[in-house]
């Protein structure tokens, strides 16, 4: 049992710093909860007959240890089912906050009456299960709604994979920790929900390095490309400034040289106009790193969203004009919110994503843009019919220097930008795509950067 608390208190500790909101809080307490109570079997089933076995503590320190036996093995009992639910509760989504509220303090009473029965040694048994198994019933009805009438395919899969990982080991502890407990008291099948909870943390690990669990994934993406980011402003910084000493030095000469043109042969004046030339193109290439390796510093404002998104699409086909007859613009603005935001940077978010998109359809296509409002969140897309990208470049696709351009002074550093904004402004963007399928960007803002006639939605 020791080994189930271990894994079961590392997972919680992962969730939690995973990322940080509702949902994961509850499940980091009930997984915390639950790896007390497999502690506090390990306590009883081995730490106390050792230390009486061998005389390594005398009465009344085992009396102490007995202690912290009966209160961990309470909040695994008591506290577990309570967290299950209230995490259901919250991760479906099926009431507001304000009535999530409600009910954790509603659903938190029959935790009062267990401990007394706790601290007067009486069997608790018979009233835990009336209550504990109608919750673990209920939190796995709940995950399995939310997953059935999920509709984002995005968010869907999300719900699937909890679903996958919660429901077994929910499953084998009603079966063997609490049904078995009170049916075949003399039976230890609740050993078995270890094997559950083994299978549950191997897919837990599998998902989080293969897709999302609670965000954790999104975590441990953003500390290295957030960590690349830094060292790549620095080294740019340097580089920056060196290159544009250098050039100071070739200008100075080129002008030096030019005074005394009368002096010159014609081959010489047309060597002087390529240095000039090359000069220019390279003080733009580094005035162009510098500009979007540099610290991003936001104003955050409320504006209509939908405003931001048609001064981006006027701006980016000033510079398509020919290219874009061929392009076919489908607007769907089904929500029209303000949202807090720099407004500058948040129009060359979207007009680096306009870019791409465009750039990626090289005979043409449907470029799409949508807003939408999705529960708690408002979702911008942009979706294009081009090129798609490749799976081998997914992983890339918000990394700086990354580009499959061959184009002047791209380094790509657009989508990086766009992401390190996102981040910056607490709001997220994803992309979904594939090969010659074309791809469909996302920017998601959460409620909290939401408003509605004038006011935060809550």
């Amino acid at each position: 049992m020791f080994f189930a608390f271990l894994i079961l208190f590392l997972t919680a500790i992962i969730i939690y710093f995973g990322n940080k909101n509702e949902s994961t809080k509850w499940a980091s307490f009930f997984l915390l909860c639950a790896a007390f109570g497999a502690l506090s079997r390990n306590i009883i089933d081995s730490i106390i007959p050792t230390l009486m076995e061998y005389h390594l503590a005398n009465n009344y320190e085992i009396s102490i240890v007995y202690q912290i036996y009966v209160f961990l093995a309470f909040l695994g009992n008591s506290c577990t089912p309570y967290g299950v639910l209230m995490f259901a509760i919250t991760y479906s989504d099926i009431v507001s906050q304000k009535t999530r509220k409600i009910l954790a303090c509603l659903f938190a009473i029959p935790i009062i009456p267990m401990y007394v029965l706790d601290f007067l040694r009486l069997n608790l048994l018979k009233p835990l299960l009336i209550w504990a198994i109608p919750y673990l019933l209920i939190s796995c009805i709940l995950l399995t709604y939310a997953w059935f009438k999920e509709k984002n395919p995005l968010k869907k899969k999300d719900k699937l994979l909890m679903v996958l990982l919660l429901l077994p080991s929910l499953i084998s502890a009603l079966l063997f920790n609490y049904f078995a407990r009170f049916f075949f008291p003399d039976v230890q099948l609740f050993r078995y929900v270890v094997v559950s909870i083994m299978f549950s943390f191997v897919l837990f690990i599998i998902f989080s390095f293969i897709h999302s669990v609670l965000g954790v994934r999104l975590r441990f993406e953003r500390q290295v490309r957030e960590g690349t980011i830094k060292a790549m402003t620095s080294g740019a910084t340097i580089i920056n400034h060196t290159i544009k000493n250098e050039i100071g030095k070739i200008a100075m000469v080129y002008h030096n040289i030019k005074s005394s043109s009368g002096l010159l042969s014609q081959s010489i004046e047309e060597n002087l106009e390529v240095l000039y030339r090359s000069k220019e193109h390279m003080m733009a290439m580094v005035e162009k790193i510098n500009t979007q390796m540099q610290e991003i510093i936001l104003e955050e404002t409320p504006s209509r969203l939908i405003d931001i998104v048609e001064e981006s699409m006027t701006s980016i086909f000033f510079y398509f004009q020919n290219k874009a007859e061929n392009i076919e613009i489908i607007k769907d603005y089904a929500y029209d919110p303000h949202i807090i935001c720099d407004r500058i940077h948040m129009k060359e978010v979207i007009m680096n994503i306009i870019k791409n998109a465009i750039e990626a359809m090289i005979h043409g296509g449907t470029l799409s843009i949508q807003i939408i409002h999705y529960k708690n969140t408002v979702v911008l897309s942009i979706k294009d019919t081009g090129v798609g990208i490749s799976g081998e470049n997914r992983s890339n696709v918000f990394s700086p220097f990354f580009s499959t351009k061959a184009r002047n002074l791209n380094f790509g550093l657009g989508l990086s930008y766009c992401y390190n904004v996102m981040q910056k402004s607490n709001a997220s963007i994803k992309f979904e795509s594939e090969e010659n399928q074309g791809a469909n960007f996302m920017l998601i803002f959460p409620k909290h950067k939401i408003m509605r006639n004038g006011a935060k939605v809550l």
